[in-house]
């Protein structure tokens, strides 16, 4: 009796189980892979639709630049892999217990492969650590000189100019304050005089040496600029174009404070030396913005 009664339960609960894991010919209504609509395929429909859909964006062959050479090199190549078979089971299992079917879209990348491909690319461009570094990229490898065998780090150097470039502002007003506090030192005797004049000569000087500092500063930000105006995003190169715009109306402010100060000093041969260096880092900021807006203006069309 219980051996019947425990294989009428048995089968009981095996046709249902049997009929619900049964796998349909085709996937039901509304049924997506990947966001591609597959209602009504087989397998091999299914998976021929999803690849056709999905491989000429996502399996398109990439542009690679080293050096000054381009490239292409396949996806395959670089790791990239999209799970359609993977993607295609996953539907019809989930059709099979009769629920909706919305398979999100499935892809891998073998980091041991993308970086062997990316040093088959590099290594006739790589050197030495004290000579240089190669920074790899999917879309990009760049050689980027450095000194003493480190490379650049941008946001390492977009710091170091943040933070010299507010200590300048503080200092600038120091500068201003000290020039003051010169003007009103006493006058009365021809020694006071003397002392007057020098200490607001010396307060001068510094007055245009700490201008001069924001110049040279800011100029070091179209380096990041440059490099931001041809591999950053797209989207915000009109963000690098008001960064140079920035950064040039900076070198041009300060070098008017420069100029301004130095038409108060009288020694000459410091004057003189001044001047030259504002003349040159003018003109190095008038070319490097001129490259950088070329490049700005051809990506914004």
């Amino acid at each position: 009796m219980r051996i019947a009664l425990f294989a009428a339960l048995a089968a009981a609960l095996a046709g249902p189980a049997s009929a619900v894991a049964a796998t349909p010919a085709t996937l039901p209504a509304n049924a997506t892979i990947a966001r591609v609509p597959v209602a009504g395929l087989d397998e091999a429909g299914a998976k021929a639709k999803v690849q056709a859909t999905l491989a000429p964006v996502w399996e398109k062959p990439i542009t690679v630049r080293v050096g000054a050479t381009d490239q292409q090199i396949s996806t395959a190549d670089l790791g990239f892999a999209i799970d359609y078979d993977g993607m295609v089971n996953q539907a019809f299992e989930t059709a099979s217990h009769h629920k909706p079917v919305h398979v999100k879209f499935k892809k891998t990348i073998s980091s041991k492969t993308l970086s062997n491909a990316i040093a088959k690319l590099g290594k006739p461009f790589y050197k030495a650590p004290r000579d240089a570094r190669v920074k790899f990229g999917v879309r990009k490898i760049v050689r980027i000189h450095g000194r003493y065998g480190h490379g650049i780090v941008p946001a390492k150097l977009r710091q170091k100019l943040k933070d010299e470039l507010l200590f300048l502002v503080d200092e600038d007003t120091n500068a201003f304050n000290k020039v003051m506090d010169a003007f009103g030192l006493p006058k009365g005797s021809d020694e006071e005089k003397k002392a007057r004049m020098a200490a607001i000569e010396e307060a001068t000087k510094y007055a245009a040496e700490i201008p001069l500092k924001v110049m040279e500063t800011a100029a070091k930000s179209y380096e990041l600029l440059a490099e931001m105006a041809e591999k950053g995003n797209p989207a915000s190169v009109s963000d690098v174009g008001v960064g140079a715009l920035a950064t040039r109306a900076c070198i041009e402010g300060a070098g008017m404070n420069v100029r301004i100060n130095l038409g108060q000093l009288k020694d000459k041969r410091f004057r003189s030396r001044l001047e030259k260096r504002v003349q040159k880092v003018r003109a190095d900021s008038e070319a490097q913005f001129r490259k950088i807006i070329r490049t700005v203006q051809r990506k914004l069309g």
